[in-house]
């Protein structure tokens, strides 16, 4: 647990941080929101999968109600 709140504490570092001062504009822009959308995007997909929400597989139209009860 104590990994993760360091991580936590670290990333507003990383996206603020000042070091690198060679980089124009758009390295900027690249490197602090990538890696917030990144960050973002890695949310949304883990909040959706444990979610009470379970993934519903297609099935074939044959499939009776039991087999589609069965596969989901």
């Amino acid at each position: 647990m104590v990994d993760l709140l360091t991580i936590i504490a670290f990333v507003p570092t990383v996206l603020l941080s000042q070091l690198r001062s060679d980089d124009d504009a758009f390295d900027k822009v690249n490197y602090k929101y990538t890696v917030a959308l990144l960050v973002l995007f890695a949310t949304l997909t883990a909040t959706k999968q444990f979610d009470d929400d379970r993934i519903e597989c297609w099935n074939r139209a044959n499939f009776i109600k039991p087999y589609i009860v069965y596969t989901n």
